[in-house]
């Protein structure tokens, strides 16, 4: 039962880091994917199952699910890849996608990542503690 505990505490966590950055991302000016104001394009882990995965082609998941609820709640298309995941942070970091979902913050990914107010602490070995700064 621990891990499944585990696991959710993970998943809530994720979570919240997605809806704020899918939030912030509506208030800050970027640079939209596709010349089309109104979508925004993000990737995720296709191997990373049940919060993002590639099924057949097609993104599917939690997270997934999440990005496209709040996009339509704040008039955003949300598009999700999910694609390997070296290539999902590659594209992002050239400009051709505007985030990715669920990504833990660490030292060498706050030098290249905006995590849009959070920051990562590890307190212990039982996973990332997210605090506000």
């Amino acid at each position: 039962m621990k891990g499944f505990n585990q696991n959710k505490n993970y998943i809530i966590i994720a979570t919240c880091v997605l809806v704020v950055s899918i939030l912030s991302l509506s208030c800050v000016g970027f640079t939209m994917s596709d010349n089309n104001r109104n979508t925004l394009v993000l990737l995720g882990n296709e191997n990373l199952a049940p919060i993002v995965y590639n099924d057949n082609g097609t993104a599917k998941g939690v997270a997934v699910d999440l990005a496209k609820a709040i996009g339509d709640n704040i008039g955003y298309e949300i598009k999700v890849m999910a694609v390997n995941w070296a290539q999902a942070q590659t594209m992002v970091l050239n400009g051709e996608a505007e985030g990715l979902l669920q990504i833990n913050p660490s030292p060498e990914r706050n030098e290249l990542y905006n995590f849009l107010g959070f920051k990562s602490a590890r307190r212990d070995a039982s996973g990332p503690d997210y605090d506000r700064h």
